[in-house]
């Protein structure tokens, strides 16, 4: 998840540093609020090898809940920023701007990868509502939905990474990579 956060940032940050025909700073600061609540999601998952006990579980979850409910609304920002410029960003590629398409489906590529760490985070949290008070009976549930977790992941990037590699060509195409 690292390489693909970190790429994320890149396309970000290009997005950033590019001309851009809108010139909406609130476009801009909408996908720095998606990078960077991808970057605490990430951050904090990444620290669930560490839970040793049912409460580590229970703070896992609390934080992963509030970043993705705040993923959601920077998500939806990010689209009614991007439909309210929608008149000053081209429909096709131009060296100035990806098209409004392009731009777009990096915003539902992100919906679609809120979708699936959604669905993860409630199944996890079936295991831990029925774990009791239980760390091991957690883990046990977490193991057998393990495959469904996994599928999620890979599912949950389909449509974001064709987006971003959409994006990339534009960069290409116009020399900004």
């Amino acid at each position: 998840m690292k390489k693909f956060i970190a790429a994320c940032v890149f396309i970000a940050l290009s997005l950033l540093n590019s001309p851009n025909a809108s010139g909406a700073v609130d476009l801009n600061a909408s996908l720095n609020r998606i990078i960077v609540g991808i970057n605490k999601f990430d951050t904090n998952s990444a620290n669930a090898s560490y839970a040793t006990n049912i409460s580590d579980i229970r703070n896992l979850f609390n934080t992963n809940a509030a970043v993705l409910r705040d993923l959601k609304s920077s998500v939806a920002a990010f689209k009614r920023d991007l439909n309210s410029s929608k008149r000053y960003i081209p429909s096709r590629d131009t060296k100035e701007s990806p098209a409004f398409s392009t731009l777009m489906n990096m915003a539902l590529g992100y919906e679609s990868w809120l979708k699936y760490q959604n669905m993860n985070q409630v199944n996890a949290q079936r295991c831990f509502q029925g774990s009791g008070t239980t760390f091991n009976s957690y883990t046990a549930c977490s193991i057998r939905i393990l495959s469904q977790t996994l599928e999620n992941e890979r599912l949950s990037r389909v449509k974001l990474v064709s987006a971003l590699n959409a994006w990339k060509q534009w960069q290409i195409k116009y020399g900004y990579a």
